[in-house]
């Protein structure tokens, strides 16, 4: 008899279970991620989870208090939450609407309309919600455990195996006077004559005021590679890409390879072995092994800003307000580059900074420009495919790139002061413009454009003698390395190859096509 109470509130146990609008809750945030795993760190998932199960709790005991059912409760809980992240999918069936109607605000009130209709149904049912409740159940778990599964697998077998270990750099002792490096990455910035070939812009004061710093420059240097992974990967690391312990398949589109390559880089991990404080910013491209962070307060990540878009929420942020939280960010960097030379410890400091890069924000005296109409951070024919206008492209470039050119004079003036010792800098672009790049064609794109780079070097007079005009960056460290810690690297030959954005790892020499 008692075995079979037992049965019975076992049973019943398991037929009152309802857990499908928690786990609806999370399942949009996990299969986001898992479609940009490749590019996203999972500790920048956290936030966003912790978020919504708050929310949906706040709002299930809302409901509940009204209702007092906690099967309809979590039914209609489910129904708003999944709605709530696919607003934006939502929103794209209203484009029909003439341009000059709002079809997101449109879309916002049928939707809302929908979601209270629908609402009322569920409270207002008399029929039976157990197997209704067993069905949304199943496939909460569902949708739930496909993208888990699939970032865990992918996590798995891309845990990172690469050998970084630098044999030249062992058995030395680490020198207590050694310098603070910093490695300043101008993302998308133009060599001088591309400058004024292709968009009639004379940039030698800020080459001319970098040299009044004692700064090399080289006049002739191109990037390895045209994007930004891959010439990270390759700089960081000293080598092409084709040279490293890691097999990039040609048929991949996958960048978790190329990420881990950075990750696990051998410059890193050289300065580590020699006693130095790791430094970056969250602005970009972040080395996530960093000792140190420049994090703006209540920074959101590129992650939880696309989670966002696909929410009603960014339909209630003013586009201007977005743009000035940029603005704030970019000058919060620039406020604290100075205070690195205080720490006490030789530092390494790779400062990545999306500029003169789209998107285009400022005009030349850090005005944000309310006239620009297209904000888009991508670049090349992904930026026309928003943004059309090559004439516009140029001329947004220039004006962000003149003042990025006064923030750049003036950090490098507080560096120079505040440090007790004089510092390495290395000013250096990843790649140039994109105004003339077609991303699916080595033939429709200009890679006079793309390849010729900035490329500033403040080193130590030794060094100086050893740089020469045509040095690109996967020489840079190797140069540093030979004169700051006495490594035998031999210096690469200077090469550039091209690849597709699809297929990153197809890799076309365009050396001699360069000038």
């Amino acid at each position: 008899m008692e075995e079979e109470k037992n049965t019975k509130v076992s049973n019943r146990v398991k037929k009152n279970i309802t857990i499908h609008h928690w786990l609806l809750a999370l399942a949009p945030i996990i299969s986001l991620y898992n479609h940009n795993k490749d590019v996203t760190e999972f500790h920048y998932v956290l936030r966003p989870l912790i978020t919504t199960l708050i929310m949906t709790a706040i709002f299930f005991l809302f409901i509940n208090i009204f209702i007092q059912n906690y099967r309809k409760s979590a039914i209609i809980s489910s129904l708003w939450v999944v709605s709530f992240f696919l607003f934006a999918y939502f929103a794209k069936l209203f484009t029909w609407v003439n341009p000059w109607l709002d079809y997101n605000l449109l879309a916002l009130v049928i939707f809302f309309i929908f979601l209270v209709g629908i609402s009322a149904i569920i409270a207002s049912t008399k029929k039976s919600l157990d197997e209704i409740t067993k069905l949304l159940n199943i496939f909460a778990v569902t949708v739930l455990l496909i993208p888990t599964i699939s970032a865990g697998i992918y996590y798995f077998n891309n845990r990172s195996n690469i050998n970084t270990d630098n044999q030249s750099a062992k058995n030395i002792v680490t020198k207590t006077d050694a310098p603070d490096i910093y490695y300043i990455i101008l993302d998308g910035y133009g060599r001088n004559d591309v400058l004024k070939n292709l968009y009639n812009y004379d940039n030698s004061s800020f080459t001319k005021s970098l040299a009044d710093h004692n700064f090399y420059i080289a006049e002739q240097s191109h990037s390895n590679y045209p994007q930004t992974f891959l010439s990270l990967g390759s700089s960081f690391n000293m080598d092409y890409l084709d040279n490293l312990s890691v097999n990039f398949d040609p048929q991949s589109q996958d960048r978790m390879a190329i990420r881990k390559v950075i990750e696990n880089n051998k410059v890193y991990n050289f300065l580590k072995s020699q006693g130095y404080t790791t430094v970056t910013w969250t602005g970009s491209y972040q080395m996530v092994k960093a000792d140190l962070k420049i994090n703006y307060p209540l920074d959101s990540s590129e992650f939880e800003d696309l989670i966002r878009d696909t929410t009603p929420i960014g339909l209630f942020i003013d586009p201007y307000h977005k743009l000035n939280l940029y603005k704030k960010k970019f000058l919060y960097l620039f406020d604290h580059l100075k205070d690195i030379s205080q720490i006490p410890e030789p530092t390494f400091s790779y400062i990545h900074i999306l500029s003169p890069h789209p998107p285009f924000i400022f005009d030349a005296n850090g005005n944000i420009d309310k006239n620009n109409d297209c904000v888009a951070g991508k670049d090349g024919s992904h930026y026309y495919e928003l943004c059309p206008g090559i004439d516009k492209y140029k001329k947004n470039y220039i004006q962000q790139l003149i003042f990025l050119n006064k923030k750049v004079e003036e950090a490098i003036g507080q560096i120079l002061s505040n440090s007790p010792q004089d510092p390495i800098i290395i000013i250096q672009s990843d790649h140039g413009p994109g105004s003339n790049l077609d991303w699916n064609s080595l033939e429709n794109t200009n890679i006079q454009e793309r390849f010729p780079i900035l490329n500033a070097y403040h080193v130590p007079a030794a060094m100086k003698d050893e740089l020469y005009p045509k040095i690109s960056p996967v020489n840079t460290f190797r140069l540093i390395f030979n004169t700051v810690f006495d490594t035998k690297f031999e210096l690469l030959a200077d090469k550039s190859y091209f690849a597709i954005w699809n297929y990153p790892y197809q890799f076309t020499d365009v050396t001699s096509q360069l000038k």
